[in-house]
């Protein structure tokens, strides 16, 4: 006979709720026990969820036992990945130049073939060779007809003996560009106004002159090959200007007070900003920015306005000329043919 527990004596109360669900009393019960037994039941359903949430929101980091076995194979992958490594870079190591020459003529023979293989380039007309010569005609001519058109005897010998003196600076043409059609970009046209007025300002206040394009040239030369295009025609259509300085429409002047060093680029016929080894020893098609240059108005600048500009039209030509520029550059991404990579391709095939 089982003897009576006093209520001092009692178990904790979740002794008696796991025994509960168990099915044993645990002290004295009252009442209904079928009942009582639902009750602790519950009460353990509900500690035992409890449980649960709390072990799933404070996870236990149990990290794995390293065993030789493991730290083995951890060394092995280690191993293999560095070999990886170097071979990687073994077979990323600069060509040696008489690689990258043979390269660079493979490809230019391809190149060639592709231009021969599609409609001659006509857009700027047939090949002025001798510029030079015509120019100075052209600028002895806007000379004499300016002289005479009503300056008296001794303004002229005033400005003839000024000139003697100091050496005129050159005249500078800047050229810039933008599409003829609105923005799609809610504040792109209030940009482009900015940039514009920005270059206005520049050129009003250091004496340039300055050519705003909003015509759509050409339909094959679109977007970032206008530049060859306009250069040229300007250069025909202005004998008077010593040098075509080309900005995108998105380049602006963040010092107003800058002047162009020409001292510096008397021995010279194109200033470009860039960096002469990423150019000539990475061949890389960043090596150079080709959003912003000057380009003095002579023979050498129309030949490589020739050379250049074959490989700008649209359709076949820019699109097989693209892949055969990512093989010369070795960073160019793939795509159709851009301005600034033909012009790295240019300058390391025939500096």
């Amino acid at each position: 006979m089982r003897k009576e527990v006093s209520s001092e004596l009692v178990d904790p109360w979740y002794h008696r709720v796991l025994r509960g669900a168990a099915g044993h009393r645990g002290g004295k019960l009252h009442g209904n026990k079928p009942q009582r037994r639902t009750v602790y039941i519950i009460c353990a359903a509900v500690a035992v969820c409890t449980l649960i949430v709390f072990s799933v929101s404070n996870p236990i980091d149990r990290k794995p036992v390293s065993t030789a076995a493991s730290v083995k194979k951890a060394v092995q992958a280690k191993t293999a990945s560095r070999v990886a490594t170097k071979a990687a870079a073994d077979s990323e190591a600069p060509a040696s130049p008489e690689e990258v020459k043979r390269l660079l003529k493979e490809i230019d023979e391809n190149m060639q073939e592709v231009l021969n293989s599609n409609p001659k380039f006509t857009k700027f007309g047939p090949r002025i060779k001798d510029w030079d010569q015509r120019r100075a005609i052209a600028k002895a001519n806007l000379k004499k007809a300016a002289d005479s058109a009503g300056n008296d005897t001794s303004t002229t010998e005033e400005a003839d003996h000024d000139q003697s003196s100091k050496a005129a600076p050159p005249r500078i043409l800047l050229v810039t560009s933008s599409h003829p059609n609105s923005c799609s970009n809610k504040q792109g046209d209030q940009m482009l106004l900015k940039a514009i007025k920005n270059k206005v300002d520049y050129c009003r206040l250091h004496g340039i002159e300055i050519y705003y394009n909003m015509d759509k040239m050409d339909d094959e030369m679109t977007i970032w090959w206008v530049k060859v295009f306009l250069t040229h025609m300007l250069m025909l259509k202005h004998p008077e200007v010593d040098w075509i300085w080309w900005m995108d429409s998105d380049a602006v002047f963040t010092d107003m007070s800058f002047e162009l060093p020409f001292e510096k680029y008397a021995n010279y016929n194109m200033v470009v900003h860039g960096w002469e080894d990423s150019l000539y020893e990475k061949r890389s098609w960043l090596a150079l920015n080709a959003g912003v240059f000057i380009l003095r108005n002579c023979q050498w600048s129309m030949d490589l306005l020739h050379a250049w500009a074959p490989m700008s039209p649209l359709g076949p030509i820019r699109d097989a000329i693209g892949p055969l520029l990512s093989q010369a550059l070795p960073d160019r991404p793939q795509g159709q043919a851009d301005d600034q990579s033909a012009l790295v391709y240019l300058m390391i095939t025939d500096r």
